[in-house]
């Protein structure tokens, strides 16, 4: 295989490719030179919450992956340093995506969004409604 060039255009196809291309489960056992045993532990745990996730969310396309990575390397420099350092970077956006899909399945039947009548009957407002003392 021709040793691939990495520029800033394609670093992130790139990542997600190695991403998808090799299984969770042998980033458990993998040691990250230049990491502290803290973050080394973050991202252990952080595999392994993925790992869980993906029995009940399906594992997510290489273009969802990339964008969430845009938006962090545009918007969020920092988070995009720190997450390459680590090279958790698509295990963090797929980590975010389980995340939104959790509290999605937390909300009623064909809601988007939560608000007050998500926690209360619908006949029931609770701006309107005052107990009797």
């Amino acid at each position: 295989m021709a040793e691939r060039r990495i520029t800033y255009d394609n670093e992130l196809e790139i990542m997600i490719e190695d991403y998808l291309a090799n299984p969770l489960e042998a980033e458990l056992e993998r040691v990250i030179e230049g990491l502290t045993e803290e973050e080394q532990a973050e991202r252990k745990a952080n595999v392994q919450q993925v790992l869980e996730g993906r029995e009940k969310f399906e594992i997510p396309s290489a273009q969802v992956l990339h964008n969430i990575m845009e938006v962090w390397r545009a918007f969020r420099p920092s988070v995009y340093k720190k997450l390459k350092r680590m090279e958790s970077m698509p295990l963090e956006a797929e980590r975010l995506l389980q995340e939104q899909g959790r509290i999605k399945s937390k909300l009623p039947y064909n809601r988007e969004t939560t608000d007050m009548f998500a926690m209360v009957g619908k006949d029931e407002d609770p701006l309107n409604e005052y107990p009797d003392y």
